[in-house]
């Protein structure tokens, strides 16, 4: 029988090129393949949770498009290498009143985290992040692995 997953993993589930939501590709899958680890899952503590990212890349950048509506700048941590990104941070509610009884509670509050394995080296030098309206896009230029040059002797 197929594993039941939190809401929050299945509100952050991934729609596959092939048209299949994760849910619909680990039922048909063979119970022992259903809990390995697959290329594109998400990477994060076990306390934190999922935060869903959208990747695709160009002919001379990967670009990285994540919501963070309700994280402060401050709260939010981006690390890059060559091989990946990784994004950290923590979204508080400040609105609740303490005595609030939810009837829904349904949004993600408390700490975030997400590790994307890059399909290309990337240049960290020339890296670029945006936030507009709570979507953080992230530009990553590929490395020119063909580029040459000259190098003189001293």
């Amino acid at each position: 029988m197929p594993r039941q997953r939190s809401f929050l993993q299945r509100l952050s589930s991934t729609l596959h090129m092939n048209g299949h939501n994760d849910r619909e590709y680990e039922e048909g899958m063979p119970e022992d393949d259903q809990d390995v680890e697959s290329k594109d899952a998400p990477t994060a503590d076990d306390h934190d949770g999922q935060l869903g990212v959208d990747v695709y890349e160009t002919s001379n950048a990967i670009i990285i498009k994540a919501m963070v509506a309700g994280v402060k700048k401050n709260d939010l941590e981006i690390s890059i290498s060559r091989e990946s990104v990784t994004l950290r941070g923590e979204r508080y509610d400040t609105n609740a009143p303490d005595d609030a009884t939810y009837i829904y509670q349904e949004l993600y509050w408390g700490s975030f985290a997400r590790t994307v394995e890059l399909p290309d080296e990337v240049d960290i030098d020339h890296a670029e992040a945006t936030e507009k309206n709570g979507l953080l896009v992230i530009t990553l230029p590929k490395v020119d692995k063909k580029r040459t040059t000259k190098l003189e002797i001293e």
